[in-house]
């Protein structure tokens, strides 16, 4: 067929490096997506048996949580990047996890996620959420503590309350979370005292807690902008 003589030759040659463009950042955008990590593992902590803690990955290069306190603040970071993923080896004892949160909360960051061997509970901390207390319910109480006082509700409490000591383990607590697991219902982990120094900690799931965990949803351009790799 003869090339349309309404399209002058010099314009015509002038749509072929137009078309390779095109052709390359599609091949690029393609390239990059596939190279891309998953968009939650790069915010995984995984704890060690020795104290120490990697990022990413369980076989990556290991620091302290001390170091921790050099990394970026919440709010310097693009909205989506607030939780992190705490990963522990099941036995694992979750006051383990209390000098990685520390440091994790004096920056900002408000959500967590306990994993343990693909078991996962959903949280944040205490003055960092809101909406877990339930006025006037009458919590169910799930008692993990070796010993202890009674417990006494309170006027407030979340659906659901797991009282635990300082022996308690991450599987554990998990095992006693997940029937209570489910959209609409609050639930508190934590002793009575909420102290740090008494070897637990206070974790709270408000009744729409996975909704918090979730990125926020981007545009289209800026899902793209996100994938070209210049």
């Amino acid at each position: 067929m003869e090339a349309d003589p309404a399209i002058p030759a010099k314009k015509r040659r002038s749509l072929k490096p137009a078309g390779l463009l095109v052709l390359f950042i599609i091949v690029a955008m393609a390239v990059a997506l596939a190279l891309k990590p998953p968009a939650t593992e790069p915010r995984t902590l995984f704890l060690h048996p020795d104290g120490l803690l990697s990022l990413g990955s369980r076989e990556a290069a290991k620091f302290t949580a001390a170091e921790i306190e050099h990394w970026p603040r919440s709010d310097e970071l693009q909205p989506g990047y607030q939780h992190f993923v705490l990963d522990a080896p099941a036995g694992t004892l979750l006051s383990a996890w209390s000098p990685t949160i520390e440091p994790l909360a004096g920056l900002g960051y408000p959500y967590y996620q306990l994993r343990v061997e693909g078991d996962s509970l959903n949280f944040h901390l205490p003055g960092m959420g809101s909406g877990h207390l339930t006025a006037g319910s009458t919590p169910v109480v799930v008692d993990l503590r070796r010993s202890g006082t009674p417990f006494t509700p309170q006027g407030e409490n979340s659906d659901v309350v797991i009282l635990i000591d300082r022996f308690a383990t991450c599987d554990q607590v998990l095992e006693a979370a997940r029937p209570h697991l489910r959209q609409g219902t609050s639930l508190t982990i934590g002793d009575e005292t909420g102290s740090l120094s008494s070897g637990t900690m206070f974790l709270f799931r408000t009744r729409s807690e996975d909704e918090s965990f979730q990125p926020p949803k981007q545009s289209l351009a800026a899902r793209l902008r996100g994938i070209l790799p210049f």
